[in-house]
């Protein structure tokens, strides 16, 4: 119940809130600690709790048509998952898979509703954050929509660069974290496609390559490939695009 507590007071949403009305909520919240490949949840059960992930990185997918896995977005520690189906008292639109052994706090509704009344501003700040999720999953759209692969791919490496060590310099050392399938489908590609990228940035001393981990050897080459607004190339994007188009307003109302 104190780790629950102390991982609840550490987190915007419930930054500075009163502890005993803390302690109130914590007593309905479960932790929860998945091994990778696990499931939180599937698409179609009832939204009844969000998530807090505290440690790892989870996977929220939906399956195209085809039946193609389209990957909509990657939770990494810090950040909630579910929280506006859990409010409008829907269905979880899409599924979540452990890609890491995690640990996460799962937070009823019910008992998120009374923190709610007692503390409104505790609503502005979950808007706040589904409003940043949203502008966040946009700009994913319009990259995948104007981009071509090699731009899409170093502008996610810059990207991991700045989250995981809050800055880009020659030699900062990246985790892809997820499979490479996952992180190709999550900027618009196939695997084959994205490891070609890579592979190609590696020969022309952009990066260098151990497995999960790309260190960035010229960030400023790689920004230059990033800025490139070109034809978009790769096999499978358009599946993918076609995909993201169609689950958009699903995956929006995820968070």
């Amino acid at each position: 119940m104190a780790r629950i507590l102390g991982y609840l007071e550490r987190h915007s949403l419930f930054h500075d809130l009163p502890r005993n009305d803390l302690a109130d909520l914590v007593l309905d919240c479960r932790l929860r600690t998945p091994f990778k490949g696990d499931r939180v949840f599937e698409a179609g059960q009832p939204a009844e709790s969000f998530y807090l992930l505290v440690t790892g990185e989870v996977k929220l997918s939906s399956a195209t048509p085809s039946g193609r896995e389209c990957v909509v977005e990657v939770i990494r520690a810090g950040e909630t998952f579910a929280l506006v189906p859990c409010l409008d008292e829907g269905d979880y639109p899409v599924s979540a898979t452990a890609l890491t052994d995690c640990a996460m706090v799962r937070v009823p509704r019910v008992a998120f509703s009374r923190l709610l009344h007692r503390h409104p501003q505790v609503g502005s700040r979950a808007t706040r954050e589904v409003a940043s999720r949203m502008r966040r999953f946009r700009t994913r759209l319009e990259e995948i929509s104007t981009r071509t692969v090699p731009a899409r791919s170093a502008s996610h490496l810059l990207r991991l660069a700045e989250e995981q060590k809050g800055h880009i310099s020659p030699g900062v050392e990246v985790n892809l974290g997820g499979t490479r399938e996952v992180v190709a489908a999550a900027i618009g590609t196939v695997r084959e496609v994205f490891v070609r990228t890579i592979r190609g940035f590696e020969k022309k001393g952009l990066v260098s390559i151990q497995g999960r981990r790309i260190n960035l050897l010229d960030p400023e080459g790689l920004h230059e490939v990033a800025a490139d607004r070109g034809r978009r190339s790769g096999p499978g994007g358009h599946m993918v695009r076609a995909a993201l188009r169609e689950r958009a307003l699903e995956a929006l109302s995820l968070h």
